[in-house]
């Protein structure tokens, strides 16, 4: 029998046990609703937050890349390593994406998820050829006394009462951050919510004791003023009342004596409104997971749901929570499966988060910015094209390439003038332009035109008029400066 056979013997229940937490109260919440053998339910926040999790978790592939000094890097598709990603149970018992998925269920219910690597040939160093799951309630690190390590092996409970001990090169330990009491394990949030969990489910049962039983009446029969009736009348009348007008005959018409009156007492549809029980849970549990509560479907974020803010929701959730839990797991994967593969550093797994639906841009917004980008010039059509996946136009790049703006025809004659002027004189009335230049970008910053008025005694008359005419065309800062900048053009 090949050792993953012998450790997979047996129930591989979720069954995790703490002298800080009675973890029973939450065991089905690994393995979904009736699970437990108690058949306790499930809290539907934390299983909402936790499927949001797993499902989104699994979204982006692992990829194997390999970088290059000149900083480019390419996709390692037909590796070893990347063969074992794709296919990592021998006859597709499990896909990656659902390892992925019990992956991210487990470290935030217990704090750690563990992978079995099984070997071929040598136990501790033939070639990883296959790659399990295994539950963190039959697995533990164990450090020997006096070893010095900070785990020696690890203690795998593969049948009742049985254990085998499975060397480190062969655990994937994944954590969820680290557990001050004991840094050899994940933290996990659901100790921190155990509180919360069970406010969440005592609401549950609170209104549903009160649809079951109002524990008051909800009708009062009251007799004529002066009447009075004896236990058994009342008795009588009230099974009347109810064959009459119970069941399937509500609504039909009662008539009473002149002086007897019908009055409800209860809880009306509003007074029942109990969703606030839940508001407070559901918005901690949703925190403490990192999960937004509308993301979950929690009421607590859908009172203000729109497609716009669940949409930015959604966004911050893969950003805050996902892409972390991605790089850190990419950085595990990188330390303990990599090198049993390859020692090149420059070889290396990640989560191509590339085509992560919640990071893409919106398409509209797209092509607004493409369109704007092409416009202003600073983008060429196809450069555009590329962006989008549309191949090249032969020749638009010719017609794009932005060429030197001409000279104004109005500042050529300006030009020529200025070009005849002695030496000292064009430095007056470099001095000038540079005032006038400095006037007209303030006065656009004010709101007003450029072409503000401008006396000096220095500058030929004709490029005075040059410029102004120039300037009442200028809408920016910068449009100021290439009328400047354009009357000294060959100006030595």
């Amino acid at each position: 029998m090949s050792l993953i056979k012998q450790l997979f013997t047996g129930s591989a229940k979720f069954t995790p046990a703490s002298a800080e937490v009675d973890w029973t109260r939450i065991e089905t919440l690994v393995h979904g609703p009736g699970a437990s053998e108690d058949n306790r339910s499930v809290n539907s926040a934390v299983f909402a937050c936790l499927m949001a999790i797993a499902n989104s978790y699994p979204e982006p592939p692992l990829v194997v890349k390999r970088r290059y000094k000149a900083g480019s890097v390419d996709a390692r598709n037909e590796s070893p390593l990347q063969n074992i990603l794709d296919n990592p149970t021998p006859n597709n018992e499990l896909s990656m994406e659902e390892i992925l998925f019990w992956t991210a269920w487990a470290k935030h219910v217990d704090g750690n998820a563990y992978w079995l690597k099984v070997r071929s040939g040598d136990e501790t160093t033939g070639n990883v050829v296959e790659l399990w799951p295994v539950s963190p309630t039959r697995i533990k690190p164990v450090t020997e006394k006096g070893s010095g390590d900070w785990i020696s092996w690890y203690k795998y409970k593969d049948a009742p009462n049985h254990y085998v001990q499975v060397p480190i090169e062969n655990v994937i330990h994944f954590r969820l951050g680290v557990d001050d009491a004991d840094m050899r394990y994940g933290l996990s949030p659901l100790k921190a919510l155990v509180r919360q969990i069970s406010t969440d489910e005592e609401a549950d049962k609170f209104t549903a004791a009160l649809l079951k039983n109002y524990a008051v009446p909800g009708l009062v029969v009251i007799p004529a003023q002066g009447t009075t009736l004896d236990e058994a009348q009342a008795d009588r009348l009230a099974f009347k009342f109810r064959k009459r007008f119970g069941n399937d005959d509500r609504g039909n018409i009662a008539v009473m004596s002149k002086d007897s009156r019908i009055e409800q007492f209860g809880f009306s549809p509003k007074d029942l409104d109990l969703s606030i029980l839940h508001r407070i849970p559901e918005e901690r549990i949703s925190a403490v997971l990192g999960v937004p509560a509308i993301v979950a479907g929690l009421g607590a974020g859908l009172d203000r749901a729109t497609y716009a803010n669940f949409r930015e929701a959604r966004e911050m959730f893969t950003e805050q929570k996902l892409i972390p839990l991605w790089r850190a797991d990419a950085a595990k994967l990188n330390s303990a499966l990599r090198p049993d593969f390859t020692g090149n550093k420059q070889i290396f797994i990640e989560f191509d988060i590339t085509d992560v639906r919640s990071l893409q841009e919106d398409e509209d917004n797209k092509y607004a910015r493409l369109q704007k980008a092409v416009g202003k010039a600073w983008m060429t059509r196809n450069e555009a094209r590329e962006d989008i996946g549309l191949d090249p136009v032969e020749g638009w790049d010719e017609e794009d390439i932005a060429k030197p703006e001409p000279v104004p025809p109005q500042l050529v004659r300006a030009q020529e003038v200025a070009e005849q002027l002695p030496p000292e004189v064009a430095d007056e009335i470099r001095s000038d332009l540079s005032r006038w230049e400095r006037k007209a970008i303030n006065a656009l910053k004010r709101g007003k035109g450029a072409d503000v008025e401008f006396t000096s005694d220095k500058i030929p008359l004709q490029l005075q008029a040059a410029i102004t005419d120039a300037l009442g065309s200028a809408e920016t800062a910068k449009d100021i400066k290439t009328v400047f900048g354009n009357i000294w053009m060959g100006y030595p």
